[in-house]
C-alpha cells in the first residue's frame, strides 16, 4: 500500500506490486477526474469506476486502460448505456 503524487497534480493510492499499481486503488487527475477500482500491471484492469470532470460515468469492466467488457455509462444530461463495450466503443 501507498500513495504516489506526481508533478503534475495526479495523485494514486492503493496497491503496489514490483513498483506499479497491482490491485485496489484509486486515482485523482488535477482536472478532478477520478477512478477507482482494481489495476493490473500499471493499468485498469477489472472493474472499476470513473468520473470525469465534466460529469459523465463509467462503472464496469476495464481491460488494459480500456473500458471492455459489461458496464454502464452514464452522460451528465441524464442518458445512459447500460451494455458491452470493446475497447472504448459500445459493443452490442
Amino acid at each position: 500500500m501507498g500513495t504516489y503524487k506526481c508533478q503534475d497534480g495526479t495523485v494514486y493510492s492503493g496497491v503496489w506490486v514490483d513498483d506499479v499499481q497491482h490491485g485496489q486503488g484509486q486515482a485523482v487527475w488535477p482536472d478532478g477526474s477520478q477512478f477507482i477500482g482494481n489495476y493490473k500491471d500499471g493499468k485498469k484492469d477489472g472493474v472499476g469506476s470513473y468520473i470525469w470532470s465534466e460529469g459523465n460515468k463509467y462503472k464496469g469492466e476495464w481491460k488494459e486502460n480500456m473500458i471492455d467488457g459489461f458496464g454502464e455509462y452514464l452522460w451528465a444530461d441524464g442518458r445512459c448505456y447500460e451494455g458491452y463495450w470493446k475497447q472504448n466503443l459500445m459493443h452490442g
